[in-house]
């Protein structure tokens, strides 16, 4: 055979080989291509579907009631050493989560409270970074107080029975008293900004002073009583605080907590015989 036609048909026969390689590689190349995207969408997807699954099973936090003090409820007012974490009625207030008032029907003992370990007010005061954690440091201002004690029930009178810090009954330092300021009733448990009672301070031995006056005692122990009746030292770091109490001096009165617009009782107190 001639060997310039052998030699072409072996030129010939590698080409046809080489194009058969060529076309056999680029196939090969696609379809890892086409392989390595389905793979890459398939993994977006099932993270965008893990991520929409987590959003739908995620249950919303509850929250513990906001609790707003109405007229004839006692309440504990109370401030941390910083009066940043605070409680005085409203709902806007940062311990307003699950505090405990007590409305006043009668003489009797009853229980208040405030709770920062509430999930509420550990969600406002970390910003809505997380519901538990934080502890207070120190106490302010402390005290009972009834709202609109001076209309509703005038001569109640509230004797602090037990305070409990996390639990723990702490001891007290001094006796209470009862007074009027601003139309409710109060009882100061630590009030930095007066250090003794006021002229109409009450308990129930009866007026602490003759005619108002700071400086005419009336009681023998008169000088027993206090605006500071608790050691600051107990409360150096806490959650929840609890006070019971009493309350006397409504013998014969039915107690109503309907108000007129203007703040006037709208039956005003009346005795149980009438």
């Amino acid at each position: 055979m001639n060997k310039k036609l052998i030699a072409a048909m072996l030129a010939s026969a590698a080409a046809l080989a080489a194009c058969t390689a060529c076309s056999g590689s680029s196939g090969a190349q696609d379809s890892a291509q086409s392989s390595a995207a389905e793979t890459s969408a398939a993994e977006t997807t099932t993270a965008a579907t893990a991520a929409t699954v987590a959003t739908q099973t995620t249950e919303p936090i509850q929250f513990e009631k906001a609790v707003v003090q109405q007229p004839g409820e006692a309440a504990l007012y109370i401030t941390d050493e910083q009066v940043y974490v605070q409680y005085w009625g409203k709902d806007t207030d940062l311990l307003t989560y699950d505090a405990g008032v007590a409305k006043i029907d009668g003489n009797g003992q009853y229980t208040v409270s405030v709770n920062v370990g509430t999930k509420g007010a550990q969600y406002d005061i970390s910003q809505g970074q997380t519901t538990e954690g934080y502890v207070c440091n120190g106490v302010g201002f402390m005290g009972i107080i009834i709202k609109d004690g001076e209309t509703l029930m005038p001569n109640a009178i509230i004797t602090v029975d037990k305070i409990t810090v996390d639990g723990k009954e702490v001891s007290l330092i001094a006796k209470n008293y009862t007074s009027t300021e601003d139309g409710h009733i109060r009882t100061n448990i630590n009030n930095p900004y007066i250090q003794n009672p006021s002229g109409d301070a009450r308990s129930t031995e009866g007026s602490l002073y003759t005619d108002n006056d700071t400086s005419k005692p009336a009681l023998a122990d008169a000088a027993d009583y206090s605006p500071h009746i608790i050691n600051k030292d107990d409360f150096k770091t806490w959650s929840k605080i609890e006070v019971t109490f009493t309350v006397s001096g409504l013998d014969g009165e039915a107690v109503t907590t309907d108000l007129t617009t203007d703040g006037a009782s709208a039956a005003e107190t009346t005795t149980a015989a009438e």
